[in-house]
């Protein structure tokens, strides 16, 4: 009978401990609020994050502005078909100086304006 009841102090303890320890990592995992160090990233790392946005952005209007250019300089055609499943799908071709060819396809919710900038760095 003593046994038995050590046993389920041990197990009452252990579940106890199991629980106190799972709030303890869930509050700083989970829960993570700002504390008296401060944010948990430091400043030069947050400066480089800054400075790669900044790039991404000059990177991506310079994209965008070459996507204009070639839209203007270039003559395509915009073939189009219908599938057997009476889905309309829309093409654009853009003829360039060699044989090869370079075929790009957005995604679901994509359009092909989205693919220009990708289409005048291939052409």
């Amino acid at each position: 009978m003593a046994i038995a009841i050590a046993l389920i102090i041990i197990m009452l303890f252990s579940l106890a401990a199991i629980y106190f320890v799972g709030m303890f990592f869930m509050s700083i995992a989970i829960i993570r609020k700002e504390n008296d160090h401060g944010d948990f990233v430091p400043e030069e790392e947050k400066a480089k994050k800054e400075a790669d946005k900044d790039r991404t952005m000059k990177n991506k209007e310079q994209l965008d502005r070459m996507a204009e250019e070639f839209l203007c300089s270039s003559e395509a055609s915009n073939p189009e078909l219908v599938a057997p499943d009476g889905i309309k799908l829309s093409a654009s071709f853009f003829p360039g100086s060699s044989d090869k060819a370079v075929i790009l396809v957005h995604g679901y919710t994509g359009s092909r304006k989205e693919m220009m900038s990708k289409a005048a760095v291939f052409h």
